[in-house]
Order: structure tokens, then sequence, then C-alpha cells
């Protein structure tokens, strides 16, 4: 499984998974990367580089973002 850190797919460098569950009925619906500190310190970077740009950018702008983000973690899920 990888991670999405500046908008990339990243293999993790953690050798882990964790669960992912549905709070009603404690359901394992996927599993994913346990993060390491790096991976943590990588997305932490990412974001604020991305900062400025996203809080300047136009509500267009940040739905096809979003829309890009959705179809991203489709993409993963499929994996």
């Amino acid at each position: 499984m990888q991670l999405v850190i500046g908008g990339e797919l990243v293999d993790g460098r953690g050798a882990e998974a964790d669960p992912v569950l549905n709070p009603a009925s404690e359901e394992v619906l996927a599993e994913i990367p346990s993060a390491t500190v790096e991976d943590v310190v990588a997305a932490v970077d990412a974001a604020r580089a991305a900062g400025p740009g996203w809080g300047s950018a136009t509500p267009a702008v940040r739905a096809t973002a979003r829309s890009e983000e959705r179809r991203v973690g489709k993409e993963c899920r499929s994996r």
C-alpha cells in the first residue's frame, strides 16, 4: 500500500499496516500502511509548501483538487 504525500502516491517507509474499521460494526474495511516519523515529516513539509497556493486558490481550483484527491483515494482502495 502507498501513502499520498504532496499529491503523489509514495511507498511508505513503515513495515506494518493498520486496520481501518467500520465504527458501527468494527468490521475491517481496509489495511493502510503505518507511517513512520519520516513519512509524517514529509507530509507536513508538503502541506506547508502547498499552504500559500491553496489559500489563494479559487473555489473551482479547490473543487478540482478535491475531485483528484477522491480519484486517487479510489485508486488506492482498488489495489
